[in-house]
């Protein structure tokens, strides 16, 4: 019997690896990098927000950043049984809980906000750029096991390598998407909230000047 199934050649192959490969090296590179980052992405790495204008654009970027990766989740991974489909669930699995760390590291930044007395900005900023570079290395840890398994089992099972392509390249633009909005989420944070916080520290050292100076009047009127 004459085999139907589509297939790839050794060479089609290596170079679908070799692709995935550069991807993967220009992904590290991007997340370890915030300039390139932002030069891709539109936005500068030092941009200070003002009123209204760019603190909206901070928002957008967000909505953005979460279209595209509802645009790279809409359609599930087909054939969810198959050996590489659970490769894929398996990597995902990490996936997920990476963006649910970033929720919980938002939550908590926002706690400490409220409740925070004084704020030292260049601690705070570091501290959110090394959380970011954190949870950047963990997806890049969950991309590259993945791919490796891809390829490993693309040499062991070469008709599977259409379907591996397909599960790859998929894989591939959420990733990317969620390195995306990774990435746009801690911006926010460290845009926003601080242009909040030094705000309302600009309000309460103008607050605190009238309600002292309200104070000394009355002392002088009293002779106190």
């Amino acid at each position: 019997m004459t085999n139907t199934k589509p297939t790839v050649s050794d060479e089609i192959w290596n170079a679908f690896v070799a692709a995935h490969e550069a991807k993967l090296n220009a992904t590290s590179a991007l997340v370890g990098d915030p300039e390139s980052f932002a030069a891709i992405s539109g936005n500068s790495p030092d941009r200070s927000p003002e009123p209204f204008g760019s603190l909206s654009d901070v928002d957008d970027e967000v909505d953005r950043a979460l279209a595209t990766l509802h645009s790279a989740t809409a359609t599930p991974l087909p054939h969810p049984d198959h050996p590489a489909t659970q490769l894929a669930k398996e990597s995902g699995q990490q996936l997920h809980q990476i963006v649910t760390d970033t929720d919980e590291d938002i939550h908590q930044e926002i706690s400490k906000l409220k409740d925070a007395k004084s704020l030292d900005d260049a601690a705070w900023i570091a501290s959110m750029k090394e959380k970011e570079k954190k949870s950047g290395d963990r997806l890049l840890a969950a991309n590259h096991a993945f791919y490796q398994k891809i390829m490993d089992r693309g040499l062991a099972h070469p008709d599977e390598r259409p379907f591996l392509m397909k599960i790859a390249d998929g894989f591939s633009a959420v990733v990317a998407a969620v390195v995306n909005f990774v990435k746009k989420a801690a911006e926010w944070l460290v845009q926003k909230l601080e242009w909040i916080w030094n705000k309302i520290k600009d309000g309460a050292a103008w607050i605190w000047d009238k309600i002292k100076t309200a104070a000394n009047a009355v002392a002088h009127f009293f002779g106190l």
